[in-house]
């Protein structure tokens, strides 16, 4: 894929996770363009369902991040909210910081901390 004339790995994602204490699955799409300097900018959308009730949380995100050694992508990045119901209501008109890692495989784990937008 090519945006504004670079090169961006598209790659699906789905995961598993508790947010505030309710089990949720997070899926989307992410956007990997590696810049000049070695960093990699990544961006795109997603969309958090609670696995108990009826609760969707829909966002955007931004991150920069680096390779390591060990193959391993750390990025930090935020989330902008766009929509949410059900049990994941309260999550509205918040914004959200994260600090994430993935490995060749592509297994991963995200920290997200929310607060009042």
């Amino acid at each position: 894929m090519s945006i504004n004339g670079t090169h961006a790995q598209a790659t699906a994602f789905t995961g598993n996770g508790t947010l505030a204490g309710i089990p949720v699955t997070d899926t989307g799409t992410a956007y990997l363009i590696t810049r000049s300097d070695g960093s990699v900018y990544t961006f795109g959308n997603g969309a958090i369902a609670s696995m108990i009730g009826s609760g969707i949380l829909t966002y955007t995100f931004d991150a920069i991040g680096h390779y390591l050694q060990d193959g391993k992508l750390h990025d930090t990045g935020h989330i902008i909210l766009k929509n949410t119901s059900g049990n994941l209501a309260s999550f509205s008109d918040k914004i959200g910081l994260y600090k994430d890692w993935y490995d060749t495989s592509g297994n991963g784990m995200t920290t997200m901390w929310f607060w009042k937008g």
